[in-house]
């Protein structure tokens, strides 16, 4: 929970007067604070409730992603790790530069993991979709069966 002040968040004047006389100062106090609560103590109606949550929701809450926006900055992510990383790193044993594919997990499958630049990330959530019948599951036992190879 957050412990910012309602009153720093943008909501007008008036509800803030409304929510402080009834002990509501903080963001957290706001969600701790039942419905019925906030509608006969702070005398709000539901309408004034649903513009506070979206006020709330803007400033504290982040926003939602979808799979390829989690995707795409995981890659972003794991591209300047590999950029920071690969001139200093080295293998004590041989000493080879450690390659990107040490930051990535094959699919078991080459050209999958040409078009992903050496297989999915080791680090964050991979998601997968489609439709019925065009190989989730089958993808999937492939990469477990890959992991359990390597």
């Amino acid at each position: 929970m957050s412990s910012r002040n309602l009153n720093r968040i943008g909501i007008a004047p008036t509800l803030v007067d409304k929510l402080s006389n009834a002990g509501v100062i903080r963001v957290s106090d706001y969600y701790e604070s039942s419905l019925i609560t906030l509608m006969t103590k702070c005398q709000l109606n539901r309408d004034e409730i649903e513009d506070i949550n979206r006020l709330i929701a803007g400033k504290v809450a982040p926003a939602p992603m979808n799979g390829l926006q989690i995707l795409l900055r995981n890659r972003e992510t794991a591209s300047a790790e590999i950029a920071a990383s690969s001139s200093s790193i080295t293998s004590s044993n041989s000493g080879n530069v450690v390659s990107q594919s040490s930051f990535c997990v094959s699919t078991g499958s080459e050209g999958l993991d040409a078009l992903l630049g050496g297989g999915l990330p080791r680090v964050g959530i991979t998601e997968v979709v489609g439709l019925p019948g065009m190989g989730k599951l089958y993808f999937s036992r492939l990469y477990v069966y890959t992991l359990l190879l390597t």
